[in-house]
């Protein structure tokens, strides 16, 4: 009996001091969690971002989540050479992040967004992208008005996948020369104000659906698909744009359909007169080629 007793002793200080250690480690892990320096972190992020892209970032306000997690609240994103600086992205994010690869002078972020009435879902690493948009309304982006001049509205849902045998994030910015994936998107109820087209400013129109596909392979963005269905107009667009190192220069090679309501033809009859003769199902068809920065229209 002595002897079980005292094993029976033995086994809970065991536990009592290894229950003392485990607390001990907590503890530290917890004091390490409140005093990592976040301000650093902010600003990695933000140089990470812009030394790799032509945006400038802002991030209001960086707070941790549980282990490995951050919460950035109020995040702008804007053009480094637009003087207005104009935010082409505006809101609050939750991201998990991989400390080892910031470390490595890399990035991998996983994480979701709240931005215009809507949320997305994202995974970046240096060789992929991956993202979801769900409900996003576009008459909340103001960047359309503020850019474009065109006033919109519409819910917008998408995904797109990327990835590439090379890291596709490189020091100069996306890289995406060796890089296949796709991305595809619909818009409910898109309506469209104060639009111009090739110079021609076109009458308020609206399409009761928008649906998108498009297919990158080895710097070859494919339009496999992109339809504009709506009472006064419905738009095809095929054709594909070969990516280069300066945007503006990717040359294009595009068809656009158009099949206009007898009223809408009527009352646009100098931009048809662009276009070839109308086709037999109604369409008239306007190829587009030269570069993005200066198509040219036949």
């Amino acid at each position: 009996m002595p002897f079980f007793k005292e094993g029976k002793g033995e086994g809970k200080g065991f536990l009592k001091y290894s229950l003392y250690l485990f607390y001990s480690i907590l503890l530290f892990l917890f004091f390490l969690y409140l005093l990592f320096p976040y301000d650093k972190l902010k600003e990695r992020m933000i140089f990470e971002i812009e030394s790799r892209s032509s945006l400038s970032v802002k991030i209001h306000n960086l707070s941790p989540l549980l282990f490995n997690g951050i919460k950035l609240t109020d995040v702008e994103l804007s053009l480094k050479n637009d003087p207005k600086k104009t935010p082409l992205f505006k809101g609050d994010a939750r991201l998990r992040l991989s400390l080892l690869q910031l470390i490595r002078s890399g990035l991998s972020v996983k994480g979701s967004i709240k931005a215009y009435n809507g949320e997305a879902a994202l995974n970046i690493a240096n060789n992929r992208i991956a993202g979801e948009i769900r409900g996003i309304d576009i008459s909340s982006y103001a960047a359309l008005k503020a850019l474009f001049g065109i006033d919109t509205a519409g819910i917008i849902n998408g995904r797109m996948d990327i990835s590439s045998s090379n890291n596709i994030l490189s020091a100069n910015g996306l890289s995406l020369t060796k890089a296949g994936g796709e991305a595809r998107f619909d818009i409910s109820q898109l309506s469209l104000r104060n639009l111009n087209v090739l110079g021609i400013k076109l009458p308020d129109t609206s399409f009761d659906a928008v649906q998108s596909e498009m297919r990158l392979e080895q710097g070859r963005v494919n339009i496999k698909r992109f339809s504009l269905e709506g009472r006064e107009l419905t738009i095809q667009i095929t054709g594909d744009m070969v990516l280069t190192g300066d945007i503006y220069s990717s040359p294009l090679n595009i068809r656009v359909r158009i099949k206009p309501s007898m009223k809408f033809e009527e009352e646009n009859k100098i931009f048809f007169s662009m276009a070839r003769g109308k086709e037999s199902d109604g369409f008239y068809s306007i190829n587009i080629r030269g570069a993005l920065r200066s198509p040219i229209v036949n």
